[in-house]
């Protein structure tokens, strides 16, 4: 239909430029010399054609600049439907699309600076890992359990854990589950890690062999921690995979302070977390970027009810980094006891 339409309007600008050309042929005609003319053409024959070409020359010229200004105004209405319908975005190189997307961003922003200067000088320049964020894996959702139970006479923590999440990736990408927590040494370091159950897509996998604990040995990775457990299996290129994990650690009595960031972009997040043995939870959440708190749905927020329990909500979308710290308090059942 649109096809039609632009060939409708080049149609009647080329039937408009012969009219032109008819014109200009009478006008020249009128003044050609002839040796011996017609009576007739002296007469009145001249005249009619000069007036005739005139009329026809300015009628034109007035059709045409009508018929310019209404096909510049088809040309705005297709290209309003093209940007929001249609846009030929195969018929460009990424590049080009890249440098329109800065140019429409800079104009948006309310600056004049070239692309480079956007980039450089702007909060602009994390755009394009953005852009990467989105293209890649992310959670659908995110679950999480904690039980919590301080043991006194053994001077350790036990912590048992169900995490449950969907991870999509769209793109068909290589994708495995990665795991990874570090701790404290302990007498029995190997023993301390016991991966209960993984299922994938709601079929069992066996777990032996998938748990490894190894040394810290760079400062970098962490100047506190003595060891890292991982767990790694393979996900293949499966666009969307269920993950169902339960495990159980020790730490330290020392070691009060659990903190968690999520990965991968993530559309919803729930954590919760309880305690046992009379101890009490204090915890604190935080994001890539900065959301007001307080209204009925803030981005993210803490629910605790009882002292010994407490929920971590991310209501909507979060970046890898965000996360939460939660302590184990002892205080109050210290000050209780005396």
């Amino acid at each position: 239909m649109k096809k039609r339409k632009i060939s409708y309007r080049i149609g009647s600008i080329a039937v408009i430029a012969l009219f032109e050309l008819g014109g200009i042929c009478l006008i020249a005609l009128a003044n050609i010399p002839f040796k011996k003319p017609y009576i007739w053409w002296e007469a009145w024959g001249r005249d009619t054609a000069s007036n005739a070409g005139t009329t026809i020359l300015v009628a034109g010229i007035i059709s045409l600049l009508i018929e310019i200004s209404t096909l510049k105004n088809f040309f705005q209405d297709s290209m309003k439907n093209i940007l929001n319908e249609d846009f030929p975005f195969s018929a460009y190189s990424e590049e080009n699309l890249v440098n329109f997307k800065n140019l429409i961003s800079s104009y948006l922003i309310g600056n004049t600076m070239s692309k480079e200067e956007l980039k450089k000088d702007t909060i602009y320049s994390y755009e394009d890992q953005l852009l990467q964020l989105a293209k890649g894996k992310y959670y659908d959702y995110h679950r999480a359990e904690y039980t919590v139970y301080p043991d006194e006479e053994k001077e350790m923590i036990r912590i048992n854990a169900t995490i449950d999440y969907r991870i999509i990736n769209k793109e068909g990408e290589k994708n495995e589950i990665r795991f990874k927590t570090k701790s404290y040494a302990l007498k029995d370091t190997q023993d301390s890690f016991n991966l209960k159950k993984l299922t994938i897509n709601r079929q069992e996998v066996e777990t032996k062999n998938l748990v490894k604990i190894e040394r810290i040995d760079k400062q970098e990775e962490s100047n506190f921690y003595d060891y890292k457990v991982k767990i790694e299996k393979d996900l293949g290129k499966i666009k969307k995979n269920d993950v169902h994990i339960e495990y159980e650690y020790w730490v330290p009595m020392y070691d009060k302070l659990q903190n968690y960031k999520i990965t991968l972009p993530c559309r919803n997040l729930v954590h919760r977390i309880r305690i046992k043995n009379n101890w009490e939870l204090r915890g604190s959440a935080y994001t890539a970027f900065y959301y007001r708190q307080g209204e009925a749905d803030a981005k993210y927020k803490i629910e605790q009810s009882l002292p010994d329990a407490l929920s971590i909500n991310f209501n909507g979308w979060i970046f890898p980094g965000a996360g939460y710290s939660v302590y184990y308090d002892q205080k109050n059942c210290e000050e209780n006891e005396k």
